[in-house]
């Protein structure tokens, strides 16, 4: 073949390899469209998708601040025809990685859509291949271009310094719905430990079903219920506090912890549900003897609290003890501990019903 016949190619290669993937687009700062699953919005932060407000710093330890810092849970909604939905955002420092969280659920960004009050349904994820630093679109082919409703889920594991969306058509913000949040305190598990993105963390999840905002107060390891803590709790107007602390605390710091922890919370909003959760059931229980009795110790206990805290006078509080948030057939755990994507959604389901029927 002559080199004349090649030349149209290697000119349209030229063109597409200098074009500028980002032509047009549009960048919007995710504050400019008003964030959501994110409480005392409007105190002063450290850094602006930290979940707890500066003043907490001083009255926490330096581990729980660290954890308070991560993302997860914040989210925005925004409307747009769409055809492509880029995005870009910066990390603090590099955390080592997880031997069962991928990337994109730890640093990534996760994207869902819905025509007008139908079912969100997943678009499509970001990770931060860049490591502190990501940037891309979102989803894989183009987007039908019909205008609908977004939902960006920030990373779950990291401090997010800055994220902005960008789009080629008008974007409009979401006006929030005049309903109370759900505020969820718990561990691990509520941060969204081991699922395989930010959206699938069943307190997200438990947002898309109820179609109510959840605020992810959920902290790795932490979850010690310490007076400073309920006195946050209660400074938000929720529409339930779930209490899901059982795997960080045995049953005699149960014992010494939950029940001032209900009361102190109680005091502050007395007419606002509360919800305690049994523990889950560990993935290999089948095959350790010492896990079961540990499940059946944990949630005997916690019967305990409850019935006190009920028979000395408390109203509105509630208790859910479930054979296996994760599932019977044990295959919902990523870790033995911690859900995976399966052990999430069925998490979700169950703890949704119960919240529904509550609320």
């Amino acid at each position: 073949m002559q080199l004349a016949n090649y030349i149209p190619y290697i000119e349209g290669m030229t063109k597409d390899m200098t074009s500028d993937p980002y032509a047009g687009v549009i960048w919007h700062d995710l504050r400019s469209l008003g964030l959501a699953g994110i409480a005392w919005a409007d105190e002063p932060r450290e850094s602006p998708y930290d979940r707890l407000p500066l003043a907490t710093k001083e009255h926490i330890s330096p581990g729980l601040w660290g954890l308070s810092t991560c993302s997860a849970g914040i989210y925005v909604d925004f409307r747009c025809a769409a055809k492509e939905i880029f995005v870009r955002w910066t990390l603090n420092v590099y955390t080592e990685p997880d031997d069962y969280m991928p990337n994109v659920a730890r640093s990534g960004i996760d994207c869902y859509g819905r025509d007008n009050a139908g079912p969100w349904r997943w678009v499509g994820s970001r990770s931060a291949a860049a490591d502190p630093h990501g940037e891309g679109s979102l989803n894989k082919n183009p987007l039908d271009g019909n205008q609908r409703t977004y939902r960006l889920y920030l990373p779950l594991r990291r401090r997010v310094l800055n994220c902005e969306v960008g789009v080629r058509e008008p974007i409009a913000a979401v006006a929030r719905a005049d309903k109370a949040p759900i505020v969820y305190y718990g561990t691990s598990i509520v941060h969204g430990a081991c699922v395989g993105r930010a959206g699938m963390a069943h307190a997200a999840q438990l947002g898309r079903i109820l179609d109510r905002e959840v605020i992810n107060l959920g902290f790795c390891g932490s979850a010690l219920c310490e007076p400073v803590i309920a006195d946050l709790l209660g400074e938000q107007d929720a529409s339930i506090y779930i209490i899901d602390v059982l795997p960080n605390n045995g049953s005699p710091e149960l014992i010494e912890r939950l029940p001032g922890f209900v009361q102190r919370l109680q005091q502050a909003r007395p007419v606002t549900p509360i919800l305690l959760l049994g523990d889950r059931v560990f993935g290999d229980a089948s095959f350790m003897p010492n896990r079961q009795s540990f499940f059946k110790s944990q949630n005997d206990t916690l019967q305990q609290i409850y019935n006190e805290l009920c028979s000395g006078g408390m109203n509105n509080l509630h208790l859910a003890i479930h054979p296996n948030w994760y599932g019977e057939d044990q295959e919902g755990s990523a870790d033995g501990s911690h859900p995976n994507d399966l052990g999430a959604i069925r998490m979700a389901t169950a703890l949704a019903a119960v919240v529904k029927e509550i609320l």
